[in-house]
Formats: C-alpha cells, sequence, structure tokens
C-alpha cells in the first residue's frame, strides 16, 4: 500500500479534521517529493552526460595528440569516436529545454561547433602529413582554447546540476522538517487521536525521512558503498532506491576513472623518454626513466625530493632549472634544448646526452612542469667523432701538400747520394753515406706516413717481424735524444704484424718520442708485443686475434683533461718556444693505427707514467725484411734514348746523371707541352718515357697516351709521389713499372733494364 493511502486511511479513522489535514499534507508532501524524485534522476543522468562528454572527448583528443607525434593516419575508429562525441552533445536538446544548465548548454553547442571544425581541420592536415601545422591547430587552438573552453563549460554545466542536486535534497529535507511541524500541530488539536497516527506517521514517514536524509549525508562525505535500506516499497522507497542507483552510477564513474588512469599510467610508465614532472619549486611528482635510463635507473624514490638534489651532476650545465621551471610555469613557454650533457666521466666526457623539452602541464587545477628528456647519447658521439674527423681532415690536407714537396726533395737527395756512394771507395765515408741514407728513408717514411694521414698517400700492407721492427727504430735513435732512458724491448720472435712497414716504424718512433718527452730526468721506456685474444671496440665480429704492441714509460702521466685531446692534430702540452713538439705526433699514431684497421687504448696516471696499446692485425707465411735498401752496386749498362718529365728540376738533373752512368741519352722536360714538342723533334731517338703523373700543366697519363697514340710500343714507366692512379686500360699494357716517390736508383735501374728488353722483344713485365 502507498504512503498517501495510509495516511488517508489513518486520517479518516481518526477524525475528519484530521482527515482534511492528512490529505493537505500529503498531497503536498507527495508533490514536492515527486518533484525531489524527478529533479534528482534528471540532475543525475545529465551529471553523469556532462562528465562523459567531458571525459570521452578529453580522452580522444589526447589520442589524437599521440596519432599526430606518431605522424599517422587518424584511424577510422577515432574518427567515429569525434563524431560521436560531437553528435551527443548536439542532440541532447532536453539540456536547453529542461535542466537547469540550459543556458549554458547553449555555449555548449557553440564551442563544440566550433571544435568540431577545428577537427575537422586537423584531420584535412593530417590527411596531407602536414603534421606539425596538425600539432599547432591541436595545442594553440583546441588544446589551448577551444577544449579548454568546452571543459570550463561543462565543468559550469556540472556545478549547475550539482547545485540542482543539492537544492533538491534540501527541498526534500525542507519537506522532512514541515511534515513533523504539522505533526506536531495535529498533535496539539487531537493529542489522543494522533497518538496513534504519531506512531505510524513515525513509522511510515520520518524514519524513512531520517534514513534518506542520513544517506545523503554520507553520500556528500564520498561514503558511495553506502546503500539506504528502505523497508517499505513507497515513494520514499522508491526515493532510496533512486539514491542507491545514483551511488552506483557514480562508483562506476569512479572505476572509469581509475581504469583511465591506470591506462594512461601504464602508457606513461612505458614511454621511450624519460620524463619528469615537477613543481614550481622544483619538487618531484612523477618520474619515468624511459628505456634508455638515460636519468640513471630508478625512480620511486625521487618522489617528493626536488631536481638537483636527485641529480646534482646537472648543477653543471649552465641553466638554472629552479628559475627555467618557475618560467614555464608562469609563462607556458615551450623550452627545448638540444644536446645536454646529464652526466660525466673521470675524463669530462660526457655518458648521457639528451635533447630536453620543458613545457607546463595542468593537474587537478594545478600548474606543473613536464621535463621530457630523449636519449640522444649514440647521436652525440658520433657528432663528436666527426667533428675530431673534420679536424684530422684539415690537418690531412696540410699534411698532403708538405709531404708531395718533401717526397721530390727526397728523392733527389736519395738519388745523389745513391750516386755518390758507388764512386765513394772509403769504407769511413761509405759509413756516413749509408747513415744519411738511413735518414733520408725514415724521412721518406714520414712523408708516406703525412701523405697517408691526409687520406692521399700510398701504403702497403706487410707481413712483418715485430722485433724486426722495433729493432730497427730503436737502432736508429739518436743516442743524444734517449740520453739517460733505457728502453726494454720484450717482443715474442714469431710475432707477425700485417701493416705497411714505414707506418709501423713511424707509430713506433712517435711513441717513443713521446714516451721521452715525459720523462725529463730520465726513465724507462717499455715496448712488448704479444698476441692476444680482444675485440674491436667499433665492431660485432667478437674476440679475434690482435698483436698488442705495449709502449710504456715511467713518465710524468697525463691528467684527464689532457688525454680527452690527446689524439687532436696541434694539442701539445710541449713549450713550443723550445721546437720540442708541434702536436702531431700522436695524431699520426692514430691515423696510422686506424688506416691498418686496428685501435688504441691509452692508460695514465699522473706521476706514475703512460702506457699506450696498439692492437694491430696479424697474419702467417714469410715476413719482409725491415732495412731500408742501400746504395746499389754495379748495375747493367743500357743505351738508348729515355724522354724525362718531371717539373722538379732536382729530380731530372738526378735522373740525367744516373741515366748518363749507366749508358743512356737523356731528353728532360718539365711540362706537357715542352714534353711533346720534344717527343716530335726526336721521334726516332726515343726509346722509353719516364713521366711524373703530376705535372704543373696536366696529368701525366694524358701524356702517355698522347706519346702511345703516336707511337705504340713506347715502354712508359711512371713516377707518383701519391698514391698509385688509375691507368686507362688502353695503354695499360705500355707501362713497365710504377715509381713510388722517394725511389732507389735500383728500382729506377731495374725498370729501364726491363722495359727495353720488353721493346726489345722479351714479353715480361716488371712486377708493380
Amino acid at each position: 500500500m502507498s504512503l498517501r493511502r495510509r495516511l488517508i486511511y489513518l486520517m479518516v479513522c481518526f477524525a475528519a479534521f484530521v482527515v482534511v489535514a492528512a490529505l493537505g499534507t500529503v498531497s503536498a508532501l507527495e508533490g514536492r517529493i515527486q518533484d525531489a524524485l524527478d529533479t534528482f534522476h534528471r540532475t543525475m543522468n545529465d551529471a553523469d552526460e556532462v562528465n562523459r562528454y567531458r571525459i570521452s572527448i578529453r580522452t580522444h583528443f589526447d589520442l589524437l595528440v599521440e596519432v599526430i607525434e606518431q605522424r599517422e593516419p587518424v584511424p577510422d575508429d577515432l574518427r567515429r569516436a569525434f563524431d560521436d562525441d560531437f553528435r551527443a552533445i548536439r542532440n541532447s536538446d532536453h539540456f536547453a529545454s529542461q535542466s537547469a544548465a540550459g543556458p549554458i548548454w547553449k555555449t555548449v553547442e557553440e564551442i563544440t561547433n566550433k571544435l568540431e571544425r577545428k577537427t575537422t581541420r586537423c584531420f584535412a592536415l593530417i590527411k596531407e602529413s602536414q603534421f606539425d601545422e596538425a600539432r599547432t591547430v591541436v595545442e594553440t587552438r583546441i588544446k589551448g582554447d577551444l577544449l579548454d573552453e568546452l571543459a570550463a563549460a561543462l565543468y559550469s554545466a556540472a556545478d549547475v546540476l550539482t547545485d540542482t542536486w543539492n537544492a533538491s535534497v534540501r527541498d526534500l529535507t525542507t519537506t522532512g522538517n514541515k511534515v513533523l511541524i504539522l505533526a506536531a500541530v495535529v498533535l496539539v488539536f487531537a493529542v489522543g487521536l494522533l497518538g496513534v497516527g504519531g506512531w505510524l506517521m513515525g513509522k511510515w514517514l520520518i524514519v524513512p525521512i531520517t534514513q534518506l536524509r542520513d544517506a545523503t549525508e554520507r553520500f556528500s562525505r564520498g561514503e558511495l558503498d553506502f546503500r539506504v535500506n528502505m523497508k517499505n516499497q513507497d515513494e520514499l522507497g522508491a526515493l532510496g532506491s533512486a539514491m542507491n542507483s545514483m551511488a552506483e552510477h557514480l562508483t562506476a564513474a569512479q572505476a572509469d576513472l581509475h581504469t583511465s588512469e591506470a591506462k594512461y599510467r601504464t602508457l606513461f610508465e612505458n614511454l621511450r623518454d624519460a620524463v619528469v614532472i615537477c613543481d614550481g619549486e622544483g619538487t618531484i611528482i612523477e618520474c619515468h626513466d624511459g628505456d634508455t635510463h638515460v636519468l640513471g635507473g630508478g625512480g620511486e624514490d625521487r618522489i617528493g625530493r626536488r631536481l638537483l638534489e636527485v641529480w646534482p651532476e646537472w648543477r653543471s650545465d649552465t641553466r638554472d632549472w629552479y628559475s627555467l621551471i618557475r618560467k614555464v610555469i608562469t609563462s607556458g613557454q615551450r623550452i627545448n634544448a638540444p644536446d645536454i650533457a646529464l652526466r660525466h666521466d673521470e675524463n669530462g666526457e660526457p655518458l648521457a646526452t639528451a635533447d630536453v623539452v620543458v613545457y607546463s602541464v595542468e593537474y587537478d587545477s594545478a600548474r606543473y612542469v613536464a621535463i621530457i628528456l630523449r636519449d640522444v647519447t649514440e647521436r652525440d658521439r658520433m657528432q663528436r667523432r666527426l667533428r675530431h674527423a673534420d679536424r684530422m681532415e684539415a690537418t690531412g690536407t696540410l699534411a698532403g701538400g708538405i709531404a708531395h714537396d718533401f717526397n721530390n726533395l727526397l728523392t733527389s737527395a736519395i738519388g745523389t747520394m745513391t750516386l755518390l756512394g758507388g764512386q765513394i771507395k772509403k769504407e769511413s765515408q761509405n759509413d756516413l753515406i749509408q747513415t744519411a741514407l738511413r735518414a733520408c728513408w725514415q724521412a721518406a717514411g714520414l712523408s708516406r706516413r703525412l701523405l697517408n694521414f691526409a687520406a692521399g698517400g700510398y701504403h702497403r700492407l706487410q707481413l712483418l717481424r715485430m722485433a724486426d721492427v722495433v729493432e730497427y727504430v730503436v737502432r736508429s735513435l739518436d743516442e743524444s735524444i734517449i740520453r739517460g732512458i733505457s728502453i726494454v724491448q720484450e717482443c715474442d720472435e714469431d710475432v707477425l704484424v700485417k701493416a705497411d712497414k714505414d707506418q709501423l716504424a713511424q707509430i713506433i718512433l712517435n711513441l717513443v718520442h713521446n714516451a721521452r718527452d715525459a720523462m725529463p730526468d730520465g726513465g724507462e721506456i717499455r715496448i712488448e708485443a704479444q698476441s692476444v685474444l680482444a675485440e674491436h671496440p667499433e665492431s660485432r665480429d667478437g674476440e679475434k686475434v690482435w698483436i698488442r704492441i705495449t709502449v710504456s714509460d715511467t713518465g710524468v702521466g697525463m691528467t684527464p683533461e689532457v688525454k680527452t685531446r690527446l689524439f687532436e692534430p696541434f694539442f701539445t702540452t710541449k713549450v713550443r718556444a723550445a721546437h720540442r713538439g708541434r702536436g702531431l705526433g700522436l695524431a699520426i699514431v692514430y691515423a696510422s693505427v686506424r688506416n691498418a684497421g686496428g685501435f688504441i687504448q691509452v692508460d695514465s696516471q699522473v706521476g706514475v707514467g703512460t702506457t699506450f696499446r696498439i692492437f694491430m692485425q696479424t697474419g702467417e707465411g714469410e715476413p719482409e725484411p725491415v732495412e731500408p735498401p742501400e746504395y746499389i752496386g754495379p748495375v747493367q749498362m743500357g743505351e738508348g734514348t729515355v724522354l724525362v718529365v718531371d717539373d722538379e728540376p732536382m729530380i731530372i738533373e738526378m735522373c740525367q746523371q744516373a741515366l748518363r752512368q749507366w749508358g743512356y741519352s737523356v731528353i728532360s722536360a718539365a711540362t706537357i707541352s715542352d714534353a711533346a714538342d720534344l717527343f716530335d723533334e726526336h721521334f726516332d731517338a726515343i726509346q722509353l718515357a719516364l713521366i711524373d703523373i703530376n705535372l704543373p700543366d696536366g696529368s701525366g697519363v694524358v701524356l702517355a697516351q698522347d706519346l702511345i697514340e703516336l707511337k705504340p710500343d713506347l715502354p712508359i714507366i711512371f713516377a707518383t709521389g701519391f698514391s698509385d692512379t688509375d691507368v686507362p686500360e688502353a695503354i695499360d699494357a705500355n707501362v713497365c713499372a710504377r715509381l713510388s716517390k722517394p725511389f732507389a736508383l735500383e728500382e729506377l735501374a731495374q725498370s729501364l733494364s726491363a722495359a727495353l728488353k720488353q721493346e726489345a722483344g722479351d714479353d715480361s713485365k716488371p712486377s708493380e
């Protein structure tokens, strides 16, 4: 039975005037309760819709931002989700006509229309792959203006609905109070009759209303797990059921909110980039290290601590991080800072480098700062390697020009002293010439190293016995240079190195000189060579057999700052005024080792000494001799006319003396045009041409082609101070030899003899 019926029966049974009063009371009460119930249902549903619109639109725009960041097309399901959101808002006509939030809802519809147009524009930009413009639309117009306006309007609508809900609760409470007052008045007029009626009223009306009021207060405190237990399923029972339903909807909404938060938490914790969120004072609120652990790992222990307390090494950066955070929060400015070194090793080298983006975010109406750190450590290392390569290339260009001219001078000097050595019979004088020749050949090795450093020099991998190379280098050292220094050699006799002889000798020589300069008061230099298993630091081939050449000293050692710049061209710690160093020795060592396919390790401690470990490739077979060629003895005499073309007068003069001494006639020219004229003039007499490849007015290869067209059987010998030059296949058969400057006269004599024999009909061709 309904509450109204029970009250009517009660009043009719007791008294007519009670019936009239009761009828009025019940009628009024029924209308107020029904209005409160209807308002409660409508407000509850409207609030659910407003919250769903706000959460859904915010979520979909966050997904749209992720799509733009990933530069991918907009998924169809995301498009449909946006259409559903906009359609749902436009179709909510009851807000404008029935809801208390009707005026605000018109604003919501206007903003929604603008938002839909901007969203359509953003979809069009993404479809045209204009992701940056799409990002600008989302961040500046949509998320910066419209989305915030829509959120504000929805919050306002929700506030109005909340006020309406609170009003309905107050109305319900007021209704209960009025009923109590009316019951008291009726009790005054009919104490006896209303005794029973009061008891029934309390049972049927007062107790349920009190229960509803208590439930309302508990709901307002957030106790959404509480449920109203109404014994009678009348109007108040229906209101209790509605309140229980409202609590269930709110609980479900909170669960959805927690689910959404868990989803974004999962996304946050699985980002590749590191993320630090902190407040205006630099206190860390959230922290995620990313896949690369650019922040050093960990995370939970950092929450609640200040930024520079967790990462004090960030103080080495010139930025004032706390001022930067306050600036971003105040202005909303987005700051990009590339290539920030976050951690350094003991040598000052960056261990972790990141591109940093700092911008403001808002949570629960509070502004925070998000610091995004993308690990670019590998990119930074590559850039530093490229800068080092640029410095090496600039130095190589200078070294190449010097070495080319030096080769010409050495060619003339070696040839002249060789001729002189063949004419002098006194042994002591020949010993002096041999010493000078050894010095010239060492200088030739240095010249080749400079050319190789310039990426234009000639180098040939040879199989060498390491003990012979070390012995040769040590024996060639001037006693005055190593006075007071003991050199200990510990090289296994069976250790074979695959390297260019001159390059390897220069590596050892430069390291010995470097060690000598580190020991001004004397000391010990130890040179060792062993076969070891090692892995190249820039290769993934794993361990293999290397020859480890160790040169250590007991000198002053190096600081970490000096060690980081050790192989830079022109960097030196030596006193330049004393002409003790120009900063190229170790740079040449570095370039030579790299060209040979090896690598270097350096250990140094101030006051203890320095150890260089050179890892070179090994090989099998018979090692080649290390000693340079001595001057020639008597050579086979020849005859005929040789055309010598070279732009260096000293080389022409040396060649003329040697060739004439061997019985040849010589015609010389310094340019291509002079050579062509002389060839036409002495066409029948010229039997062979010795041509420098690099001439001032063109290429010696082109000259050789022109001469062979005129005289197809003309033998050609090329000479060059650079690496081998490609020779066209059409004239390759005529090229008898390629001499690399500086060359020994023995090589020239053998090449001339073989070339003239070939012209006479012998098909043998000397090896190159």
